[in-house]
């Protein structure tokens, strides 16, 4: 299993878990009086990823440490361990607030018989918990905490899985907290090996989430007793007593009332420096680099701006339908740039197909195709000389924005996937937002998009600039005005980078310098001809059911019959782990797949596939 994993008794000694042997991943173990940490990393970036130990510490840590290099500086030390020794000693407990990258990491005091366990300000790299009576245990992946019986006993969390069927889905950590333990990991099935984690009742509010948004909200997980360690935030475990601290939290203050000249200035000198970070840090281990290319703003962004930086030695990939613009439009930026490029066709719909091998990566955080296209492209690649994937992701909403004006009542149905039961959403109780912006970053951004991670990590890291801390916090702090509906996206590029917007615009179907009046009129004749389609009960000449699109679900499933076949079939070998739900969400759950569109099922799918998972360890 992929990431790190620790256990703290709290009745006395600790014992060994038996390692699974894997050559691609590094893997390390020890145990100290009452604590077991282990680390099972992917062998990029080796120097960044600790596994450290001395008569007054222990340190475990997965990811990439983007200011590795300045913090040695200021440290005046090579190592990256003893960097962090310093930054806790020096720093104290929110010493993490000074980390830049997709970053976990578990620090166990000796001394004190204090244990920290943290992750990064976007929760890239997660982890999952759990705290019992006797033992805390964490781990990458909620699989391995089903070695406790009381992770096996955790009850499906309802509300989760009314929300995976309504909206769908960056290093996180997932926890669970019981009377007598305590465990976490950043995989949510890692969990799944203790036999408490296993025993642990599924959420309601999980369900809910999870059938409705299609992801999971906050730090919710399918099972009632195991957590998702939020953005910014840490663990402590001190005399036996658990505790989560945040030691960094966005905010959207509205500060920036400068020119736009002068925003759009600082801006672009924030968004260079979280650039040159990413590929710097390809440099300093001697990797390639390989970046992510589509039709959308983003990442031409990423790619534009690094090329302008002088980084020319880039591998582009991009996966779609056959001739959707998804594939032509980057292809015309690839051959541009003079990049490599690979494109993977998406027509087969065999991606569709890895159910399972993502239940076991994500455990049901989110809609499992978001993450399966991902994953069945980068496993068909040979990246061993490649650095991190380097992506947008994020970028239309933070140099945009989610809301057109400050708002601050809550509204989390707007991006919901399935309408069908979107009023169960009134079921889920919500922690404390300013305003709705903010629940959007952390929700639908930080804790759905950023899930596509998941499928990089198995074989290397991925970071998008736009999530850079430093310029992801000052975008947020521009009026929302100004950033609303692309206005400063767009300025942005017609001031600083005009050779961006030559290309068409994917989402709009034109350039950017393209009227407005025009943009509209085509997209209000879209929605006509859809619409009188949809009457003459003719497929669609745009969206899910027409070819015309990244991934047209309904199209493959109303034309390949194998596909057809294999999502009904799945179904009906695996619907009888709806025996686990209560009566109102094993119905919801039917009634989707029997009547839903091809996503909505795909959202039962998750469930089932996470229910499945589950049901494994359980036996």
């Amino acid at each position: 299993m992929v990431g790190i994993f620790g256990q703290y008794n709290k009745n006395g000694q600790v014992e060994e878990v038996k390692l699974a042997v894997n050559s691609s991943l590094r893997t390390n173990q020890t145990k100290f009086g009452q604590i077991y940490l282990r680390s099972s990393v992917v062998k990029k970036y080796e120097d960044d990823k600790i596994f450290f130990e001395n008569d007054f510490y222990i340190v475990v840590s997965d990811g990439v440490l983007l200011n590795s290099t300045e913090l040695k500086r200021i440290y005046k030390t090579k190592y990256i361990s003893e960097v962090i020794i310093l930054m806790y000693e020096e720093n104290g407990e929110n010493f993490f607030k000074d980390i830049r990258g997709s970053y976990s990491c578990s620090l166990y005091d000796k001394r004190k018989n204090e244990l920290f366990v943290y992750t990064d300000q976007l929760a890239d790299k997660k982890i999952f918990y759990s705290d019992f009576e006797d033992s805390f245990i964490f781990s990458s992946r909620l699989e391995e905490l089903l070695i406790d019986e009381k992770v096996k006993k955790n009850e499906i969390d309802r509300e989760s899985c009314i929300s995976l069927l309504t909206l769908g889905a960056d290093k996180k950590i997932f926890y669970s907290d019981f009377e007598d333990s305590f465990i976490f990991s950043s995989r949510l099935e890692e969990l799944l090996i203790d036999e408490k984690v296993k025993k642990n009742e599924i959420d309601r509010e999980s369900c809910i989430s999870l059938l409705t948004l299609g992801f999971m909200l906050e730090d919710r997980t399918l099972l009632k007793q195991v957590k998702k360690l939020d953005a910014g935030s840490y663990i402590k475990v001190k005399k036996n007593k658990m505790a989560i601290y945040s030691y960094f939290k966005f905010n959207n203050e509205e500060l920036h009332y400068d020119s736009i000249d002068t925003i759009i200035s600082k801006m672009d000198e924030l968004f260079c420096q979280a650039v040159k970070l990413q590929f710097e840090k390809d440099c300093e281990y001697n990797y390639k680099h390989i970046a992510s290319l589509s039709g959308g703003l983003d990442s031409r962004m990423v790619n534009i701006v690094a090329a302008n930086l002088g980084y020319n030695d880039i591998l582009n990939y991009t996966f779609s339908q056959t001739g959707y613009m998804d594939a032509t439009i980057a292809a015309t930026i690839a051959a541009d740039l003079k990049h490599e490029f690979i494109f993977k066709s998406l027509d087969d719909a065999n991606f569709l197909y890895e159910i399972d091998k993502i239940a076991n990566i994500s455990f049901g955080s989110s809609i499992y195709y978001g993450i399966a296209h991902s994953h069945n492209c980068i496993e068909k690649l040979n990246i061993s000389g490649y650095g991190m994937i380097h992506t947008g992701q994020l970028g239309d909403v933070i140099v945009g924005a989610f809301n057109k004006t400050k708002q601050i009542d809550l509204d989390f149905k707007s991006y919901s996937y399935s309408k069908r039961y979107i009023d169960k959403l009134e079921q889920i109780s919500l922690g404390n937002y300013a305003n709705d912006e903010l629940f959007k970053v952390y929700n639908r951004g930080i804790n759905f998009a950023l899930n596509g991670n998941f499928a990089f990590q198995e074989f290397t890291e991925s970071l998008s600039p736009f999530c850079n801390v430093d310029f992801m916090q000052y975008c947020l702090n521009i009026p929302v005005e100004i950033r609303s509906e692309h206005a400063l996206y767009y300025k942005w590029i017609m001031k600083k980078y005009p050779e961006a917007a030559k290309y068409k615009y994917e989402s709009i179907n034109s350039k950017i310098t393209t009227p407005q009046l025009v943009i509209k009129s085509k997209t209000f004749i879209r929605k006509i001809v859809n619409k009188i389609l949809k009457i003459l009960k003719l497929p669609n000449l745009f969206g899910y059911n027409s070819k015309n699109g990244m991934n047209p679900f309904d199209y493959w499933y109303r034309n390949n019959t194998t596909f057809n076949q294999f999502i009904n079939d799945y179904y009906k070998q695996n619907y009888h782990f709806l025996e686990l739900l209560d009566d109102e969400v094993s119905n919801m759950a039917m009634d989707l797949f029997e009547k839903g569109i091809l996503v909505e099922k795909m959202q039962v799918l998750t469930l089932l596939s996470t229910l499945k998972l589950k049901g494994k360890y359980d036996e």
